[in-house]
């Protein structure tokens, strides 16, 4: 009877170590995986998805301005909303540089409209249940969880994609983009387009 006892013990255990070791070995291929869209990719022209109030928002529209697509976990999570907050805050100062804003997560468009009216966001949240959109761009998803990291994709006036962010600081990301646009215009000497409208 022990020794029945003590080998469905055994055997438990090295089932839980081999799943265990499996799970490593599977978080490990997945965040080794470095995806994202190549800069100098054009956008597909048929590029749609809905925002917070189940309005079609074709991206293709805002061809001529530069347009920050940020991909984020989850809605009213700490670091969202410190990331929200902060787009928000410096909400002018991308306008009067010509960039429209789009958040992206894998939330509903109840779940954006509450996210987007507690905390007075000027810009839209775009509902990517599916997956498709940030598929599109090659954004990544949390293994098991399967919501999306933090990664953001910058799309150049001309359409085509400036430069995919694999790592984004909440806190800091709103500078570096404003800084970026800056640095692909002093390099291209391009004028600054009219200020985005208001959504």
């Amino acid at each position: 009877m022990v020794k029945a006892q003590t080998w469905r013990v055994g055997m438990i255990s090295c089932l839980l170590l081999v799943f265990m070791l499996l799970v490593a070995v599977g978080l490990g291929s997945q965040t080794l995986t470095f995806a994202g869209i190549d800069a100098g990719t054009r956008i597909p022209s048929d590029l749609v998805a809905h925002n917070q109030n189940g309005q079609e928002v074709s991206l293709n529209s805002y061809h001529g301005q530069w347009l920050l697509l940020y991909f984020y976990p989850k809605d009213d999570t700490p670091g969202c909303t410190k990331q929200a907050c902060a787009l928000r805050d410096n909400y002018k100062k991308f306008r009067d540089e010509g960039i429209v804003i789009f958040g992206v997560s894998k939330q509903d468009a109840e779940s954006h409209r509450d996210f987007k009216a507690k905390y007075h966001l000027p810009f839209d949240l775009l509902t990517d249940e599916k997956g498709g959109l940030g598929k599109t761009f090659g954004v990544s998803s949390i293994p098991l969880i399967g919501i999306y990291k933090r990664q953001s994709v910058l799309i150049s006036p001309d359409g085509t994609v400036a430069r995919f962010f694999e790592t984004v600081n909440p806190e800091s990301h709103d500078r570096i983009i404003l800084e970026t646009v800056r640095d692909f215009r002093k390099a291209t000497h391009g004028a600054r387009p009219s200020p985005s409208p208001a959504p």
